[in-house]
């Protein structure tokens, strides 16, 4: 599994920041109705999961292809941080320049909430890809509704679009990812681990995956996530002056057992090289607010120990 600059097949950090979707008239399938804009809606319920605290890592997870490290020798201090919190929290973070990935709680799998959202992308874009075509206009609207504002509608519409379930499972397997559960009603039920959601990330940013101009397309979206959702995983490089591209994509629900707050994303350096890509996964958060305060400070904690 390479892990190469962010240019291995798609150019620099500018062509990410600049990319978009050409488009046609040819529609995967048959229309579905246009999105409305719901910035922090709640996402769709998840069944009560306890994640296994062991840490140990699954051998069929996409992660073990690179050396699999304890959060803890890079931030022992996060690792602190997190026993004096409430609920489960699975984090993975996935540096190319070391060919590591770094876990805490790392295979236990979570319901993905609206995370689930970057993998109905890549499928749909991946299609693209293969079939040999460009996206329709209104399947450029859906999936920046999908991903910038997180709007389940949209979401829907593109979930039953691209095949639902079985079609996002082919093309996860299709690229060496054979752990998550995708829940064949509801996306949001859909169970995933950090690591494999760090490794989507890494594998998307990159360039292992897609072509271009749908690689820069997937990760502007994700730069350019509503302010209103510019939160969790962003926070680590947000007071960096030496901050360069960051991504991100969040979700949330209010379970029976408590919160879940899942953020993941990707960080760019400023000389255009992959920094490193994270996914925090939380169940069980006593408040929206509490998550997202655990998944901002063991960012930071993060961010800091691996830009020093």
């Amino acid at each position: 599994m390479a892990f190469g600059m962010a240019c291995a097949s798609g150019g620099d950090a500018s062509v990410v920041l600049s990319g978009e979707a050409t488009v046609t008239a040819t529609p995967l399938k048959s229309a579905s109705p246009e999105p409305t804009s719901t910035p922090l809606i709640v996402d769709i319920p998840a069944p009560t999961v306890v994640p296994d605290q062991s840490g140990e890592v699954d051998g069929e997870s996409a992660v073990s292809a690179i050396e699999i490290l304890p959060l803890e020798d890079l931030a022992p201090e996060a690792v602190t941080f997190l026993e004096g919190r409430a609920g489960a929290v699975g984090v993975a973070v996935v540096v190319p320049d070391e060919t590591v990935v770094y876990l805490y709680n790392g295979s236990a799998l979570f319901p993905m909430a609206s995370v689930a959202k970057v993998s109905i992308m890549l499928t749909i874009l991946d299609q693209v890809d293969r079939i040999g075509r460009v996206l329709t206009e209104q399947e450029v609207t859906l999936i920046r509704q999908m991903i910038t504002v997180s709007d389940n509608v949209a979401a829907y519409a593109l979930w039953e679009a691209v095949g639902g379930a079985e079609a996002v499972t082919q093309y996860l397997e299709s690229i060496g990812l054979n752990g998550l559960d995708l829940n064949s009603r509801y996306w949001g039920e859909s169970l995933a681990s950090a690591a494999d959601l760090a490794q989507i990330l890494a594998m998307l940013a990159g360039g292992e995956i897609l072509e271009e101009p749908r690689r820069s397309f997937a990760l502007k979206l994700m730069v350019d996530v509503d302010d209103t959702q510019d939160w969790g995983v962003s926070a680590g490089p947000a007071n960096d002056p030496a901050e360069g591209t960051v991504g991100v994509k969040n979700g949330w629900y209010p379970a029976p057992d408590g919160w879940r707050v899942n953020s993941i994303g990707f960080v760019y350096a400023n000389d255009n090289r992959l920094e490193y890509t994270v996914a925090i996964l939380t169940n069980g958060q006593r408040s929206l607010d509490e998550g997202i305060e655990t998944i901002e400070a063991l960012s930071q904690i993060i961010h800091a120990e691996i830009v020093d």
